[in-house]
C-alpha cells in the first residue's frame, strides 16, 4: 500500500469478507458500468479504476467467490465522486466497508467514508507530504 491510499475492504454479512460468487458478479458488474471496465493486476487479481489512484480490487478465487479491497487515494481530485461509486456497488450488494487502519466498520455512506479519510495517514501525508512521518 502506498502512503496516499486509504483500504475499506468489502464485508457482507452472509458472506464476511470472502464475497460469494453471486455478490461478486453482481459487485464487478456495477463497478464496470460505474468505474469502467476492469483491467488485469496478475491472472486472478482485477482491478477497476486507476492502478495508481483510486480503485477497487477483486481478488478471484476459483469458485467465482472474491475479496474486494477499495484504495482511495487521498491525493486525487476526483476521489470524492470515485467514495459514491465505491459506496453504491457496496451498497447494492449489501456489504459494510471496514478500515483496518482506523479499527472500524462503516455502512457505505459517502460523508461517513471522506470522513474517515480525513482521519487516515493517507489524508496526513496529502496535506503535507514534505514532513509527513507515519
Amino acid at each position: 500500500m502506498a502512503v496516499w491510499q486509504f483500504d475499506l475492504d468489502f464485508e457482507h454479512a452472509e458472506d464476511g469478507r470472502t464475497l460469494s460468487a453471486a455478490s461478486t458478479e453482481r459487485l464487478m458488474g456495477l463497478l464496470s458500468q460505474s468505474v469502467g471496465p476492469s483491467q488485469t493486476m496478475m491472472r486472478e487479481w482485477r482491478y477497476f479504476g486507476d492502478r495508481y489512484g483510486n480503485r477497487v480490487d477483486v481478488v478471484m478465487e476459483p469458485d467465482g467467490s472474491s475479496q474486494v479491497q477499495a484504495r482511495l487515494d487521498a491525493r486525487a481530485d476526483e476521489t470524492d465522486g470515485f467514495i459514491r461509486k465505491v459506496c453504491a456497488g457496496a451498497a447494492a450488494t449489501g456489504c459494510v466497508l471496514v478500515c483496518e487502519e482506523l479499527g472500524i466498520t462503516l455502512d457505505p455512506e459517502p460523508n461517513d467514508i471522506r470522513t474517515s479519510l480525513q482521519r487516515s495517514a493517507a489524508w496526513r501525508y496529502a496535506l503535507d507530504p514534505g514532513s509527513f512521518r507515519p
